[in-house]
């Protein structure tokens, strides 16, 4: 049981350090090209290991606002729509 408990915390902290820099990617982007989608930051520093669903966090911090969808790049996603960002 404890075994399981540290191996959580360790996958939540990797997360934790790669939702950090996914974000720090994230504003730059924006900054030099006055948006970012989450194709353009998985490009930047990678996929995050673990759950996907960590992707969908790097804009829930109110730094950025939704201005729009575009289809996805990657191949996984089938061309569905995700969100384009700017910073606030």
């Amino acid at each position: 049981k404890n075994d399981s408990k540290q191996k959580s915390r360790t996958k939540g902290s990797s997360n934790g350090v790669w939702l950090e820099k996914a974000r720090k990617y994230a504003r730059t982007h924006a900054t030099k090209h006055t948006f970012v989608t989450s194709d353009n930051v998985l490009a930047g520093v990678g996929s995050p290991t673990g759950q996907s669903g960590s992707i969908g966090s790097i804009f829930r911090n109110g730094m950025f606002t939704k201005v729009g969808y575009t289809p996805s790049t990657r191949p996984s996603c089938h061309r569905r729509e995700i969100g384009i960002w700017r910073l606030r």
